[in-house]
This record gives C-alpha cells, sequence and structure tokens, in this order.
C-alpha cells in the first residue's frame, strides 16, 4: 500500500495541473535571423558568409513537469564575395521548461552541412499565439561554426 501511495505522489508532483488541463503536443512554425559569432570558412577564405535568414519548426510535448522538444530549422547565410550563400538544416530535440509565457530549454543539435552534434541552449517568450524565441548554437568541435538566432513565430 506505501509503495502505491508513494507512486501515487510521484505522478501527482509530476503533474501539478489536471491532465486534461495540459495540451498533447504544442506547435510552432516562424523565420528567424541567423548571425554568426564564429569565422565560417569556405575554400581557404576565412570568415566567407555574412549574417542570413531561414524558418523552423518545433514541436513540444509536455513530460513529466517539463517539455521534450524536438525541431527542424532551416538556415542560409549570405556569402561573402564570390562564395555562395550556404544553406544547410539542423535537427533538435531537448529539455524545456516553461514559466507562464518564457520557455528555456537546451536542445542537441545535428548540424547537416558541418556533419557536427553541437547544443542549441534557447529561451522564447509566448503572447497570445505569437512567439519570440533567442538562441545560440555551436558544435562540439572546437573549430565549429557557432552563431545566434533571433526569430517570430507562430504557435498552433
Amino acid at each position: 500500500m506505501k509503495r502505491v501511495l508513494l507512486i501515487g505522489a510521484a505522478l501527482l508532483f509530476m503533474t501539478p495541473l489536471p491532465a486534461r488541463a495540459l495540451p498533447i503536443l504544442d506547435f510552432q512554425v516562424g523565420a528567424h535571423y541567423v548571425d554568426p559569432t564564429s569565422e565560417i570558412p569556405h575554400d581557404n577564405v576565412d570568415d566567407a558568409y555574412g549574417s542570413g535568414y531561414g524558418a523552423y519548426a518545433r514541436l513540444r510535448s509536455p513530460i513529466g513537469p517539463g517539455l521534450l522538444a524536438g525541431a527542424v530549422t532551416w538556415n542560409k547565410f549570405d556569402g561573402k564575395g564570390s562564395v555562395d550563400d550556404l544553406d544547410f538544416l539542423t535537427f533538435q530535440v531537448g529539455p524545456h521548461i516553461s514559466f507562464a509565457m518564457v520557455s528555456v530549454g537546451a536542445e542537441l543539435a545535428y548540424l547537416s552541412e558541418f556533419e557536427e552534434v553541437g547544443i542549441s541552449p534557447m529561451i522564447s517568450v509566448s503572447v497570445l499565439k505569437f512567439e519570440g524565441t533567442a538562441a545560440y548554437t555551436t558544435g562540439f568541435d572546437s573549430d565549429s561554426p557557432n552563431w545566434v538566432t533571433l526569430g517570430v513565430g507562430w504557435r498552433f
């Protein structure tokens, strides 16, 4: 009996709201501005890319007291001079914690163009169905590119 009470108390602690009040899925789409914070070399040209833009789609689901998020982002860095633009995807997944209108998280990211794994800590602020996001993405390799992302989006 004690075991059942402990399990029930643990479940109650992990879900502070009634289950029917929790949304099953939270889906966001938006556009973002990307600005490199490190040099991104290309064919012996240091700092070959400048700021650019992109789009994202993120899906979040409640897991205990937090959220589990997954995202796909498309990014385009503008090439400088005769260097072509750089288009690539990132695939991200990680935990988030929400406080009223603010969500904070850290997502493990796969950077497709660079074929490496990194991390993308982020914060988002939601007002009604709109959101603003800010993230910093970096690879785990010491020579990895880093960039800041500022976005606006719509929540479904």
